[in-house]
């Protein structure tokens, strides 16, 4: 069976977003999962929200005041710039900018997503995932 990428990329998304929905332990509140997405929870519940994104105008969440706001408010990865795909092909490719603790994920000339490795991770273009800093090599690692 053959899947298009745009397939394989919304089950990406629902799996990412699945186990990152949990809210066992944390505050009621707002909180981070992408650029883009944040679960808010109430109760020890969590409902996983996307920022809207009107037409002309990006629109981010902001960790700070834990509500989406446009990117000039928000500090990087997410705010203060745009990751330019409109050259690349479809894929995920590291955010020299943040030194590879993030990625973005291209789909047709346009920022389809944008993660964030996990504490001491950088992004490994040769495995398309977070791995660690002396398994990558450089410009994101240390392996050589």
């Amino acid at each position: 069976m053959e899947y298009k990428p745009a397939v394989l990329f919304l089950i990406f998304l629902c799996y990412d977003v699945s186990f990152s929905a949990d809210c066992i332990g944390l505050q009621d509140g707002n909180y981070q999962l992408n650029c883009q997405t944040y679960k808010a929870c109430i109760n020890g519940t969590a409902a996983v929200h996307n920022c809207p994104t009107p037409p002309a105008l990006e629109i981010v969440f902001n960790n700070v005041t834990r509500k989406c706001d446009i990117p000039s408010n928000v500090a990087l990865p997410c705010g203060g710039y745009h990751y330019d795909c409109s050259s690349k092909a479809d894929g995920d490719y590291a955010d020299l900018v943040t030194n590879c603790t993030s990625f973005a994920v291209c789909y047709s000339g346009k920022l389809a997503g944008y993660q964030h490795c996990a504490a001491n991770l950088v992004f490994d273009a040769a495995i398309q995932t977070c791995n660690w800093i002396g398994r990558v090599p450089p410009p994101c690692g240390t392996k050589i």
